[in-house]
């Protein structure tokens, strides 16, 4: 039985609950602005770039903004987009990378209440425990920690839109989009 079920006294409290879910939703619109932000990256009609993003996982998402970062830099030498653009890019996607980590320990781990501020996770893996990291297959987290996380994320959040702001997007020129091949 999952660990939130055991008793009553395991299940998180509803602020508890609150938290994570908003931690969980700001790292969704997170997902879908790095996918937006990685389609003007590549100079790329939104749409059509969301048909090939949509496949891949964050971290795909993020290895390609890096990459295509690097081209910015080196082969169209900031043309396109300012260095500053570039940056402030670069510092997002490593921030991401933090809020994905917890992501995937609250889409990985079983939960359960160890105090009304404070929650445990864990795989409950089968694995011996490797004593150079104890703690890798569990947390603990406060409830005030998971507040700074949830600020953290949605202040990414704003970061990206602003920085889609800033970065050109490809229009779809729809009179070629009417035209036909012959």
């Amino acid at each position: 039985m999952p660990f939130n079920h055991t008793s009553k006294n395991s299940d998180l409290t509803d602020k508890q609950f609150e938290l994570v879910g908003k931690l969980l939703l700001e790292f969704s619109n997170l997902d879908y602005l790095i996918g937006i932000l990685l389609n003007r990256l590549l100079i790329t009609p939104e749409y059509l770039g969301l048909t090939y993003n949509d496949q891949l996982t964050v971290m795909k998402k993020i290895i390609a903004i890096e990459n295509a970062i690097e081209l910015h830099k080196h082969r169209y030498d900031y043309r396109i987009i300012r260095e500053q653009t570039l940056n402030d890019l670069t510092e997002l996607v490593q921030k991401v990378k933090g809020i994905k980590t917890l992501r995937n320990k609250f889409a990985h781990n079983l939960w359960s209440r160890w105090t009304d501020d404070k929650i445990f996770g864990t795989k409950l893996s089968g694995k011996l425990i490797n004593h150079k990291s104890p703690n890798r297959d569990s947390i603990t987290i406060t409830n005030l920690e998971l507040k700074k996380h949830y600020e953290q994320a949605y202040e990414l959040v704003e970061k990206a839109n602003n920085l889609l702001d800033i970065i050109p997007t490809f229009e779809e020129n729809i009179e070629l989009i009417k035209r036909t091949i012959k």
